[in-house]
């Protein structure tokens, strides 16, 4: 029971790399990473030539993260979390909430 969850787990952070890889790829996002500050791009970068999440995945990452996703946003403070997440799905599954990252 415990392997069979570790291995979905497993597969769920690799489906999630492989969406977020994907996103980074969108010229929205690429145009978001160059606005936020140096140091807010260093782990997102670092993420790309890596391919890996970092461990541990901690909040200035997924803040970084959630700047750039947010299109036609930029770097502005304030605004919805849920914008940021919107478009993160598992690779050809429509899927609702759950699918989500």
């Amino acid at each position: 029971m415990i392997d069979q969850m570790d291995a979905q787990l497993d597969a769920m952070v690799s489906a999630w790399t492989s969406t977020i890889l994907s996103n980074q790829e969108d010229p929205i996002t690429q145009d978001n990473m160059d606005l936020l500050e140096i140091d807010d791009r260093k782990p997102l970068e670092s993420f790309i030539k890596l391919k890996e999440l970092p461990v541990p995945l901690d909040s200035n990452f997924v803040h970084a993260l959630k700047e750039v996703l947010r299109p036609g946003q930029g770097h502005r403070q304030g605004a919805g979390a849920s914008k940021g997440t919107a478009g993160l799905r598992r690779p050809g599954h429509p899927g609702g909430d759950e699918e989500m990252l």
